[in-house]
């Protein structure tokens, strides 16, 4: 077994293929010497103590250097009994190495002992990521025992004692504490949506710190453009403005030794020459660390013969020096590229990219199957993957919850320094900006259950819709789903309000049909008592003229009759009978 570990760590690939074997061999060449940790392992080809982009861990501790009074410092900052001790703030720029100050120098001490009692400290790590209490629950299983309580998550979300109480469950004794680490606390403003999740989260961490009967010791790592961001929140605040620790760039002694002792420990040169430009280069740069260190990477690989010729400024000039080496090897991955895998590459890295609002932009990571179900292909998105992966310019691991593989950029280095990459960014910021809002409402709605009341109308899906036709983006299928749902629904009610209108202007002309016959009716009926009006009055007319000339006539003959026995009245009753 012994002879299959040494023989996979000191494969050309090693690093890549065989992490494991690698802190193993450390271990057991530890074990076996304790002068052997500064002898390299005989082999055909030494292996490269650079880390390229990645972090220092804790299977790096022993090619870290440069940082040593800083370690020393902070060991210091942890054995200090003060308000808030338990919790350590590490607070400094992108690129200045708070990872690997953490992993490479400060863990492997406190597992050393370096404070009373931490060699039997349990170590945890975590990274908020979009559920922060989802990924403190998969940090805590890491220590648990083999049959874990399920109660974890609930004794973490009940209260702000949450993370106590969930800690002493997986602890095996009183006397057991926990390291927990917390790296890109950023994280938690940057992914997390939700902010009285946030404060909650928060919350826990300062319950845990200061509570005299806490179990729980606590490490972050924070980013200095978002130190402000935390001292909102009262209690955290508080404890973060005491506890900080400020990461400064390194000295040119300790440059030089973070520059020529890992080479030394595998047998290799470094000209001092070389050494000069480096330091001469990087002294200057804020966050020029990953750039150094991914040089360093790059030339040592780049050696012909391993662990003969040294590392030299004919090689470092040629490939562009610290700051065109990194975006130089870059742009040769990418122009080894198909046009389709160009494409997939291009789609690969903008979903990788959080923007940031008032900082710079920042580094996501996300799972790998999600990247493959993108509307490209597949096959293309395979090969960039692997290509930019062979190059250590893309880090893999897997989702603490769903255990699903998982990517990210290795370094926010990479998108200051490749252009073309900030191009890409730059071009398509806005049409970013609408695809995450898009994939955080369907997100929402899978949540809810696929309730139809978030899915969205109106103008917004007027502009979602042209939005779909003119981007060059691909989107993910869920998105795809919640798009051409809320497109569906849209589309019913404009059916079911165009079937409404058509039913009501059915109603008004059948109204208005009715309307025009009842008038119709009403005129031929007004025509017919009309005349009838008119043929009444005529005949009443006639009646009347013949009741005149029949009294006229009566007058008359009574005239006649009274002629001779009354002359005058005869004369009145002939008068009467004549008007």
């Amino acid at each position: 077994a012994v002879e299959q570990v040494i023989e996979r760590a000191t494969a050309k690939d090693a690093a890549e293929r065989y992490p494991e074997a690698q802190a193993l061999a450390t271990a057991f060449r530890s074990a076996l010497s304790p002068a052997a940790v500064e002898v390299p392992i005989p082999d055909a080809e030494a292996r490269n103590p650079y880390k390229g982009l990645r972090p220092f861990r804790e299977a790096d501790a022993g090619d870290y250097f440069g940082r040593e009074e800083l370690v020393e410092r902070l060991v210091g900052r942890m054995t200090e009994e003060a308000q808030g001790s338990r919790l350590l703030a590490v607070v400094g720029p992108s690129g200045c190495g708070k990872s690997s100050l953490v992993w490479g120098g400060l863990v492997p001490a406190l597992r050393a002992g370096a404070v009373p009692g931490s060699d039997r400290w349990f170590v945890a790590e975590m990274f908020p990521g979009e559920e922060p209490f989802a990924e403190l629950e998969a940090a805590l299983l890491q220590v648990a025992p083999a049959n874990p309580p399920s109660s974890v998550m609930a004794d973490i979300e009940r209260d702000a004692e949450g993370l106590m109480r969930a800690a002493a469950c997986v602890l095996p004794d009183e006397s057991s504490e926990l390291l927990l680490v917390i790296d890109q606390l950023e994280e938690l403003f940057t992914l997390v949506e939700d902010d009285g999740r946030r404060a909650r989260f928060l919350a826990n961490l300062s319950a845990a710190a200061i509570d005299p009967r806490s179990r729980v010791r606590l490490i972050v790592t924070l980013r200095a453009d978002f130190y402000d961001r935390p001292l909102l929140y009262r209690g955290f605040g508080a404890l973060l403005h005491d506890r900080t620790e400020v990461v400064v760039p390194l000295t040119p002694p300790e440059l030089q030794r973070a520059i020529l002792r890992p080479a030394e420990r595998v047998g290799a040169t470094v000209a001092p020459a070389l050494v000069a430009q480096l330091i001469a280069d990087v002294g200057d740069q804020p966050g020029a660390l990953p750039l150094l260190q991914f040089a360093l990477t790059e030339l040592f690989d780049r050696r012909e013969d391993s662990g003969l010729t040294p590392l030299t400024t004919e090689a470092y000039r040629g490939m562009g020096g610290v700051s065109g080496g990194l975006a130089r090897r870059a742009e040769e991955i990418f122009d080894s590229l198909s046009e389709e895998e160009k494409d997939a590459a291009r789609q690969l890295f903008l979903r990788l990219v959080v923007f940031g609002e008032g900082t710079e932009d920042t580094l996501r990571r996300i799972l790998r199957a999600e990247l493959l179900s993108l509307q490209t292909d597949p096959s293309g998105m395979h090969a960039a993957l692997d290509a930019f992966g062979r190059a250590r310019l893309l880090s893999f691991d897997r989702d603490t919850e769903t255990r699903g593989p998982t990517v990210e950029v290795a370094h926010a280095a990479l998108l200051r320094e490749w252009s073309r990459l900030r191009e890409w960014i730059d071009t398509d910021r806005e049409d970013l900006r609408t695809e995450r809002w898009l994939a955080a409402s369907a997100r929402d709605w899978n949540e809810a259950g696929r309730d139809s009341s978030y899915l969205i109308s109106g103008s917004r899906l007027q502009q979602l819709e042209a939005w779909k036709e003119k981007t060059n983006l691909a989107v993910a299928p869920e998105e795809r789903e919640f798009l051409e749902a809320s497109i569906a629904q849209r589309d019913r009610r404009q059916a079911g309000e165009a079937a409404r209108r058509a039913r009501e202007r059915t109603l008004e002309r059948r109204s208005l049909r009715r309307l025009r016959a009842l008038v119709a009716v009403l005129t031929v009926a007004a025509l017919i008592s009309g005349g009838l009006t008119v043929f009444a009055s005529s005949q009443r007319g006639r009646a009347e003229r013949q009741e005149r000339i029949a009294v006229a006539r009566e007058l008359a003959s009574a005239a006649v009759a009274n002629l001779d026995e009354d002359p005058e009245r005869s004369i009145l009753l002939a008068l009467q009978a004549v008007d």
